[in-house]
């Protein structure tokens, strides 16, 4: 039981980076996207 629980917090630290790089990048073209729509009006 603890064994699956370790494994699945290492699995969950290994994936956060990516989540993290994943918010910003979303972050990053809203942003884009707002800039194109100030430039437009």
């Amino acid at each position: 039981m603890t064994d699956k629980i370790k494994v699945k917090n290492n699995i969950n630290a290994k994936n956060k980076p990516l989540l993290s790089a994943n918010l910003k990048a979303n972050e990053y073209e809203i942003h884009l996207k707002r800039i194109k729509n100030q430039t437009n009006t």
